[in-house]
């Protein structure tokens, strides 16, 4: 029996923010800004050179909005257009991924967590490395899959996973109904942190399991909870990869 292939999928929009927001402004000799690309392909031959993976793909995020935008208008309405310098450094990003014939992903209306989730599934054969920095992408995280970050060099396994968040990997989106996500504006249930959501998960397992028990949930907590269960279960499905 051949040995399992170490597949590496990167998820790109994660990296091309670090590297644009890491540098200083960088520019060619035509004035044309080049850090994040720059940035961008210095971490992707840092990946190659280190880890050395047998395939590397590159998972790019939709030019189109998401899908979650039909399901919640609001869906990251907190973020603001990408900053001017950036803007024309997809495009180089792209020809450069290309010219490195290094796979790349795209589809229309899904984002690159979307797509890294289904690979993974594929995938489930080899053994997966999630190269990102999100949070939201350690739902998928088993024992055969697992997320590094290659700015601190961290692998998150399983237990990994539970010494950061004090939940286990399948509880990520549960646990993200409950906080909800700044970053993507996700909702979540108001006043619940993550302190009471890993209270709430390890007493009751997951969201289902709240409000299953809800009557066991006294006093304020109960009562948002009750309240925003509508709210809970749209962050359920948003948070979903």
């Amino acid at each position: 029996m051949s040995a399992k292939k170490r597949v590496f999928l990167v998820d790109v929009s994660s990296f091309i923010f670090r590297a644009f927001f890491a540098l200083p402004v960088l520019t060619n000799s035509r004035g044309k800004p080049t850090n994040a690309t720059y940035g961008f392909l210095t971490m992707i031959l840092k990946i190659v050179e280190k880890y050395k993976p047998d395939s590397l793909i590159c998972v790019f995020d939709s030019k189109e909005p998401s899908f979650r935008k039909e399901i919640y208008t609001d869906y990251k309405a907190n973020r603001g257009a990408p900053p001017d310098m950036l803007i024309p450094q997809f495009a180089d990003i792209d020809k450069a991924v290309k010219l490195l014939n290094v796979p790349m992903i795209r589809l229309p209306g899904f984002e690159a967590d979307d797509l890294i989730a289904t690979l993974v599934a594929h995938l489930k054969n080899e053994n997966i490395t999630v190269v990102s920095s999100d949070k939201d992408l350690m739902q998928l995280v088993t024992e055969e899959v697992r997320l590094l970050d290659t700015m601190k060099d961290i692998y998150y396994g399983p237990k990994e996973v539970e010494a950061k968040l004090g939940i286990l990997p399948h509880q990520v989106v549960d646990y993200l109904a409950l906080i909800g996500d700044s970053s993507d504006n996700i909702p979540g249930v108001p006043s619940i942190g993550p302190k009471t959501a890993v209270d709430l998960l390890k007493k009751y397992g997951n969201l289902d399991g709240i409000y299953e028990n809800l009557s066991e949930v006294k006093g304020k907590r109960g009562e948002v909870l009750k309240t925003h269960e509508k709210d809970a279960r749209l962050s359920y499905t948003l948070a979903t990869v």
